[in-house]
């Protein structure tokens, strides 16, 4: 699978992503503000998966931990981002923390 890379820019904080990592720059004028933030969704905590093959007996997907889209909320205090491994990161920007990694849940009825 090709690498996903991508811009976001919010305000005075630059996010540049590629493959399963992402860098974030403050431009902020506070030093106090200013700073870098590195992620790499590789390292970013599993689906806890007792067995794995799925529910027809056949290997699961894992994924390549390619962030594949990311997104600031409109105040600017969150970024979120999906990776090929079903998963939705949640981060705070200010200071930059991962708040959560959430996985699809699929469900199916007979």
């Amino acid at each position: 699978m090709a690498s996903s890379a991508g811009l976001a820019l919010c305000g005075q904080t630059l996010v540049v992503r590629g493959g399963s990592r992402f860098l974030a720059i403050s431009t902020a004028s506070s030093d106090d503000d200013c700073a870098v933030f590195t992620y790499d969704c590789s390292a970013a905590e599993k689906k806890p998966s007792p067995e794995d093959k799925g529910e027809d007996g056949q290997p699961t997907d894992k994924g390549s931990d390619t962030i594949l889209a990311s997104t600031f909320s409109k105040s600017g205090s969150y970024f979120a981002l999906t990776d090929d491994s079903k998963r939705l990161i949640l981060f705070r920007t200010k200071p930059w923390q991962c708040l959560s990694v959430r996985y699809e849940m699929l469900t199916l009825s007979h």
